[in-house]
């Protein structure tokens, strides 16, 4: 199931981010050191988990991963960092609900509704991973995602 929307906004007011070129099979890990910052500092998630993909070079992905936090953490390890404003004001928005194999059709979908509406993309699409429902009819699990994608006004 995709949904999408125009005029939304995304105000995440601090995160721990980490952007570096990676490998796909790198994430996990990544993923695995932010929560052990988090851990290991006793500061709360505030948030859904958001990775944004700025750019592609063969089997290498220039992406960032954020992650809402409450409060500041003294981050040294290289490709981290503290954000204190994650913010778009104005973005088409997709909610996808449904299997993480289809999960890239919905770029398709978003690109082809910018496209139908005369829209100029402004950022790279974020993700924002809302969780996992249990699909009774497919027997299975599926991803709830918004993609977050800044338009010029």
């Amino acid at each position: 199931m995709l949904t999408i929307k125009e005029k939304q906004e995304l105000n995440v007011k601090k995160a721990l981010s980490f952007r570096g070129i990676i490998e796909e099979s790198e994430l996990e890990s990544i993923k695995r050191d932010m929560d052990s910052v988090i851990i290991n500092n006793n500061i709360s998630v505030r948030g859904e988990f958001i990775t944004v993909t700025y750019g592609i070079e063969g089997e290498k992905l220039d992406m960032e991963l954020i992650i809402p936090i409450d409060s500041d953490v003294d981050v040294t390890a290289e490709g981290y960092r503290i954000r204190d404003d994650v913010r778009i004001e104005n973005a088409v928005v997709a909610s996808y609900q449904g299997s993480p194999d289809t999960f890239t059709d919905v770029f398709m979908e978003l690109n082809r509704y910018i496209t139908d509406n005369n829209l100029e993309p402004a950022t790279a699409g974020y993700n924002v991973f809302r969780g996992s429902v249990y699909n009774e009819i497919e027997g299975c699990m599926d991803i709830c995602v918004d993609v977050y994608l800044g338009v010029a006004n």
